[in-house]
């Protein structure tokens, strides 16, 4: 949801999108958070606007402080079992309120970065820097260990 505001964060995610399209594609989009003064009617928009990105080969893992947590090779294997069922992984990180109900109902996977809140810039980034992280596990690149 959004861009982010500050240079460094830019710069950060610009860094590990390269890193990842070098392994495999990748396609950032960012969705424009809603400015709906009331926190359902924004979840509303924002879920509307998140479910008409998806293609029906994704699959719609969603960023929520309740998701499952993982290791970085658990989430190395977790990758690999949704691409062995030939689906994309497609990753969304809510807004500042998270996501509502139906669009949760909708996923096939909540998972989570931490126990830990972010701020949304510093999730994505840290997503970024797992999903590079899972990548150079399953091609056995050096860069876990």
């Amino acid at each position: 949801m959004g861009k982010a505001k500050k240079s460094f964060y830019r710069e950060a995610q610009r860094e590990y999108l390269q890193k990842i399209n070098k392994i495999c594609n990748i396609e950032d989009v960012i969705i424009k958070d809603s400015n709906k003064k009331e926190i359902f009617l924004q979840q509303k928009e924002n879920e509307k606007e998140i479910l008409n990105k998806l293609d029906p080969k994704d699959s719609l893992i969603l960023l929520d402080e309740r998701g499952k947590l993982f290791k970085s090779i658990e989430f190395s294997n977790f990758i690999q079992k949704i691409w062995k069922i030939q689906k994309t992984p497609c990753f969304v990180i809510g807004g500042p309120y998270g996501h509502n109900e139906s669009i949760k109902q909708r996923a096939q996977h909540l998972i989570s970065l931490s126990p830990l809140t972010f701020t949304h810039d510093l999730a994505y980034i840290l997503l970024l820097e797992q999903i590079y992280r899972a990548l150079t596990i399953i091609i056995k690149h050096p860069y876990h260990h």
